[in-house]
């Protein structure tokens, strides 16, 4: 099955907390069921019997009450324990999965439908598959072992019961696969309402800028409207289900109390087996109840984790058994003739051929839209669909896998991401260096001041609120000098920062001479470019020139135009 790998994480070293919980399950069933005997028993006593046996009975029964408290308890304890594990373990399943996928693939990919992958269908999963599970055991055998009781008793009263049973069970069926149906249908709008609110949030400051409210409201009312409608619907099929088991429990109800008294005004039954039948009937009736729209909520608590799983594939990393490793870069990044484009006939990179030698620094400018952004990411591998070549140290790029690309290359982007913890773990990501090796990270990196003055631990906040754009770009330098990679690409890193930091910025990569630098760049000041080894001038996709400052400002052509609108 292909949701198989999933499943087994809910019980992965989790199997022995299962086992308990539906024992404990078990044992409160069978307690349940003796409360009909409770019931039986003082019917009986009533009838015909003593004070004595009332006083005996009513010591017994305390003492069952205590034990069914104790039981109910140890139940709860049991049924947590296997829903923690197997909750955590489901959700870091989908998680390590997540990570895991190849970056070309998660750059596709919609963030909403994870975040609604990873919190709506999960919470749905643990209620109707991980808890829902237990439940349907433990209903079933109540049911199973109330029908036995009842036999015993009588078995003519309990075909009768059976028998006007069957209806329930035959609407579960006509209506389990609408449910499911219904289940997938919100989950997939429920990702689509996700990712547009996370659209949202990352564009509050266009959208005011632009005075653009009213608009995203009436959005917002249609894709709300949207996702209400989905739940609406399965709600309306879920609320169906429960219609006709809680009818079927009137009919079996009425069909226990008019058979018991015909039976008992015929002499072929007592007072007390009709009103043990009648307490048993709850164990019948209740799991009639709720099997119907449990086993429907498991059906569609399967789909979602098999849509997991089926996302969790898309893109997933193929394994890397045929790709070639790339420990260290020597010579050169070679581009030949490499055409690439989102849609077959729209090319955003024409006939790019280039190199980038080892350890030399490289600006990238051009107009916007000429292709800069998407030449970076053609080096990191974001793309594999492109026409031509493209090799590190003769190596093509398509066939180098992608650890070991991503161990060569480390990227500073114009937003840089910084976790809500210390300055020290957003530098390290969480890894384990030497202390001198980070003491010499954030000196390259112009973080010292910053350090020694609020102190390793100072908290970031929430995507790096509490550190300036400055302070931003630095912790990402930081974090490149310490990946050792031999590879630093820089995406428009100072654009959202002021002259003097920008300077700071690019001053601060260029001194790392370790590594081969390209650095794609909105500012043409002079002073900045001309510490650069090579400039490469793009435009409408197209490599126009490539050399020094000088050069190409001698030449009077676009990058002369280029500087000189800047200045």
């Amino acid at each position: 099955m292909k949701y198989k790998q999933l499943k087994k994480a809910l019980f992965q070293g989790n199997k022995i907390n299962f086992a308990v919980a539906i024992f404990t399950m078990m044992l409160l069933c069978a307690a349940n069921i003796l409360t009909a005997f409770i019931f039986k028993g003082l019917s009986d006593i009533a009838i015909d019997g003593t004070m004595e046996e009332l006083k005996r009975f009513v010591l017994a029964t305390l003492l069952f009450i205590v034990i069914y408290v104790l039981i109910s308890m140890w139940k709860t304890v049991a049924i947590n324990r296997f829903n923690y594990k197997a909750t955590t373990q489901y959700k870091k399943a989908l998680f390590d999965k997540i990570i895991y996928k190849d970056i070309n693939a998660f750059n596709n990919d919609i963030t909403g439908k994870y975040i609604s992958m990873m919190t709506n269908d999960v919470s749905a999963v643990e209620s109707y598959y991980t808890l829902g599970n237990i439940n349907i055991v433990y209903q079933i055998v109540l049911m199973i072992t109330a029908v036995g009781v009842m036999l015993y008793l009588n078995w003519f009263l309990t075909i009768c019961v059976l028998a006007a049973a069957t209806i329930p069970l035959i609407g579960t069926a006509l209506c389990g696969n609408k449910l499911s149906e219904r289940e997938a249908d919100i989950s997939e709008k429920n990702a689509g309402f996700v990712g547009y609110i996370n659209d949202i949030f990352k564009g509050f400051a266009v959208i005011k800028s632009f005075q653009a409210e009213v608009q995203i409201i009436k959005n917002f009312a249609k894709e709300n409207k949207t996702l209400e409608t989905a739940k609406k619907k399965r709600r309306t099929v879920a609320n169906i289900i429960n219609v006709v088991s809680l009818s079927a429990s009137f009919i079996v109800t009425d069909v226990v109390c008019g058979v018991g008294v015909y039976l008992t005004l015929k002499g072929h039954a007592t007072l007390g087996t009709v009103i043990a039948f009648i307490q048993l009937l709850d164990y019948v009736v209740n799991p009639i109840q709720e099997l119907g729209p449990a086993l429907a909520n498991r059906k569609a608590a399967e789909r979602l984790i098999a849509k997991a799983e089926d996302i969790m594939d898309e893109g997933a990393e193929k394994g890397n058994t045929d790709k070639i490793e790339c420990k260290e870069f020597k010579n050169e990044i070679t581009f030949s003739n490499v055409q690439f484009g989102y849609q077959e006939d729209q090319k955003i990179l024409k006939s790019i051929t280039t190199n980038f030698k080892q350890g030399e620094s490289y600006a990238i400018v051009g107009p916007s839209g000429s292709g800069k952004t998407t030449l970076l990411h053609m080096i990191l591998g974001y793309f594999d669909n492109y026409k031509g070549s493209i090799q590190i140290d003769g190596k093509e790029l398509t066939e180098i896998s992608s650890d070991s690309l991503h161990s060569l290359i480390t990227i500073i982007q114009q937003n840089v991401f910084v976790f809500d913890d210390s300055i020290m773990k957003n530098v390290t990501m969480y890894k384990d260096f030497d202390s001198q090796r980070i003491d010499r990270a954030i000196m390259a990196a112009g973080l010292t001041q910053l350090v020694e003055t609020k102190g390793s631990d100072y908290q970031c906040g929430e995507n790096g609120k509490n550190l300036s754009g400055g302070e931003k770009q630095r912790v990402s330098i930081a974090r490149a000098m310490l990946s050792n990679a031999s590879i630093l690409l820089a995406d428009e890193a100072t654009a959202a920062l002021d002259t003097t930091n920008a300077q700071n910025v690019i001053r601060s990569i260029l001194e790392l001479k370790d590594m081969t630098r390209i650095v794609v760049t909105h500012s043409l000041n002079r002073q900045v470019l001309s510490q650069f080894d090579h400039i490469i001038v793009m435009k409408d996709g197209e490599i126009v020139d490539i050399g020094t400052f000088d050069e190409l400002y001698s030449k009077k052509e676009l990058f002369y135009s280029l500087v000189n609108v800047y200045e």
